[in-house]
Parts: structure tokens; sequence; C-alpha cells
């Protein structure tokens, strides 16, 4: 097995277009580079599906992985800066996960997770992109309620061609809480099977080792590590909200969020569309369903 390579152009031609908001051209970058990449290896899935991947000073990651070429492809030569590497890993190394699913596949992102996973959990809403006959159905992202500004989402009213594996997914509260339920059945709902218990066990439990430095870009927050897609609950203390031991969640970057709850065997879709206030809601959300729990 042999890691991918990014030179630090490519990763910088990557953070300008996702900051200017060219996610095809970043996505072109990306593939440019995996481009005959071996993905046999378990390990390279595992670190690329984990946050490790974006967590803490590139210079230490870099050092840390360099010996089992797991990294995120820098020569040594060209070691990008902490800042440049915080702001940009974590993110492509979803891209990258969605394009190893259509190469091992023969199919596209879009095509694989509509046949593999919306289509047997009847999760008829959920799509890259909303069909013209649902765009009334659209919740439209709110202002700044101070200054009236608004946060330029992905525009889901077009037609997409980038299917990327950290973003771009739209879907309804009803189709997410069916994916919440199957993974809190241990991987099955209503008779189909997605995932083996095991699996979803694996993927729930925390993967970052303490020699992982977080930093203070660590979006989980204290007390939480990570699984592979989720930040999974530690321990009762350290974190500013409510939750249970082995509880995972993450969230979206205009409002939306879901948490799974195994030990009050309890699942929450929240399908808000307000990026400014996000934080806000979902600690008032946590506190709000909680504290309904008296038995």
């Amino acid at each position: 097995m042999r890691g991918y390579r990014l030179t630090q152009q490519q990763l910088q031609q990557i953070i300008d277009y996702y900051d200017t908001g060219d996610y095809q051209s970043a996505y072109r970058v990306i593939a440019s580079a995996t481009e005959g990449t071996d993905y046999s290896g378990n390990s390279w899935f595992h670190h690329a599906a984990t946050i490790n991947s974006g967590v803490g000073p590139a210079s230490q990651f870099i050092t840390t992985y360099m010996d089992v070429s797991i990294y995120m492809g820098f020569d040594g030569e060209n070691i990008p800066t902490d800042d440049m590497y915080q702001e940009a890993s974590n993110e492509i190394a979803r891209a990258v996960l969605g394009r190893v699913i259509e190469v091992a596949s023969g199919m596209t992102l879009d095509q694989f997770l509509r046949t593999t996973i919306f289509t047997p959990l009847r999760m008829q809403d959920t799509s890259f992109g909303v069909p013209e006959t649902k765009h009334n159905r659209i919740a439209e992202n709110i202002a700044d309620i101070e200054t009236g500004r608004k946060i330029n989402l992905i525009d889901v009213k077009k037609t997409m061609t980038l299917f990327a594996g950290g973003h771009g997914l739209s879907s309804t509260a009803d189709d997410y809480l069916r994916f919440c339920q199957m993974m809190l059945n241990g991987g099955e709902l209503d008779g189909t099977r997605i995932l083996s218990p095991k699996t979803v066990r694996f993927m729930s439990t925390n993967h970052i080792n303490e020699n992982i430095s977080k930093g203070n870009l660590y979006l989980p927050g204290p007390g939480y590590g990570f699984g592979l897609g989720f930040a999974t609950r530690l321990e009762d203390g350290q974190s500013v909200w409510p939750g249970s031991v082995g509880e995972y969640f993450w969230a979206g970057y205009g409002g939306t969020y879901f948490w799974i709850d195994p030990a009050e065997e309890l699942v929450v879709s929240f399908m808000s569309q307000d990026p400014y206030r996000r934080n806000e809601h979902r600690v008032l959300l946590r506190n709000l369903v909680y504290q309904s729990i008296i038995d």
C-alpha cells in the first residue's frame, strides 16, 4: 500500500478553490492527485475516515505517519504550514474517500449512495441537489438577525456534477431520522440491513490516540473523541452540553445536526438552516431533549 501525494502547490490550489466555492475544480485536483493510487490496505481507509487526517499541526502529523505512508501525501521537501493543513485536510480526506468509492464500485458517488443506502432505507428525499419538482420544499438559510447578511450555501437547485464525500447532500428530517434509526438498531431498519452491528460499533468508537494533537480547531469539543465519521462521547464531564457516554453526533455547515444515543435509545434529526446561530441552537436542543428524560 502507498499513500497518495499532494504537493504544496496542489494543496494551495484546493484551498483557493474551496475559498471561492469552486468545488468542482478542487475535486479535479484531488482526482488527478489520486490517479493510480493503491487503495488495497485497510489502514489507508481507516486513516482517511477519521478526523486524524485533519487534527493537529501538519508537521507533527506528517512526522507521526510518514513511516507507514498513510499521510495526506506530502513529500518531505514540501511540507505545508500548520494553518494550511488545519483548514483543508479534513475535508479533503472525505472528498478523496468519495472518489475511492467511485473507483472501487464503478459508479458515481450519487449512484452508489442511492443504490446501497438511500433506496434500501426508503430515503426518497435524499440526494445531491434537489429536483425541480421539490424546489418549493427547500428551507432557505436564515440571515443574520443583526446585520441581515446571508451566508452563501451550495445552491441545491442547480444540477450537481460534483459528488464529494464530505458535503453536498440534501435531505429531510424524516429521511435522516431513518438513517439514524438504522445506526441505533445496529445497522438494520425495517428488515433491511445496511451494516453489521460490529461495523456500527467500530464506526462509533473513538479512533484518536493520545499522540494526536487536537489543536484549537477540534470541532467535536472537549469530552469527545472521533470515530469513522462521528464525534463520540468519552465521558460525562468536560463537554458543555448533556449527553451519554457512547453517544455520537455530527453536524452540517448550514445548521443541520443529528446525534444517536444508544444508552437512551434516542435519535435526533434537526434540520435547521440558520448558520449564524447553529451552535446556540444545538446546545439549546440538547438541553431541551435531555431535561425531558426523567426515566
